[in-house]
C-alpha cells in the first residue's frame, strides 16, 4: 500500500505532467503552419512535441543544394519552432534519378539533439517535397 507521502508526490507529478502536455507550446500550431507553406498535403504531428515529424505538399524550392536546409528551417523557424543556427547539414547526396537528400542534425550549444536527425529532399528542379 502507497505512504500518503507517494500518493501526494504521483498526484504532483501527474499534474505537472498534464500542465505540460496541455500547454500551448505543445499545442499543434496548425497555424504557423499553414503561414508558413502554400499547400501541405500530408502532416504527420509529433505527439509529444506538437512538432511536424513528416511533411508532404508544395513545401517551397532551394537554388542552392548545400544551403538548403539552413535556408529551409531559418525560413520555417515558427513551425519546426527550432533556431535554424543549431541545424548542421550532414550530407548532400544526388541519386540517380537527379533527387537530392539532404540529411541534417540538430544540436544545442554544440550538443547533439537525441533524435534530432531530420532529411530534406530536394527534385531536380530544387522543389522541396
Amino acid at each position: 500500500m502507497p505512504t500518503p507521502h507517494a500518493r501526494t508526490w504521483t498526484a504532483r507529478a501527474l499534474a505537472a505532467v498534464a500542465l505540460l502536455v496541455a500547454s500551448p507550446a505543445f499545442a499543434q500550431d496548425k497555424a504557423a503552419l499553414d503561414r508558413s507553406f502554400d499547400s501541405v498535403e500530408s502532416v504527420l504531428w509529433g505527439e509529444a512535441t506538437g512538432i511536424p515529424t513528416y511533411l508532404t505538399g508544395d513545401l517551397g524550392s532551394a537554388t542552392n543544394k548545400t544551403a538548403a536546409a539552413s535556408s529551409f528551417f531559418t525560413a520555417h523557424e515558427a513551425v519546426f519552432r527550432v533556431d535554424a543556427a543549431d541545424i548542421e547539414t550532414q550530407s548532400v547526396e544526388t541519386d540517380d534519378l537527379g533527387l537530392t537528400h539532404v540529411r541534417v542534425h540538430q544540436t544545442v550549444g554544440g550538443v547533439p539533439v537525441f533524435g534530432g536527425d531530420a532529411a530534406l529532399h530536394l527534385s531536380r528542379s530544387g522543389e522541396v517535397y
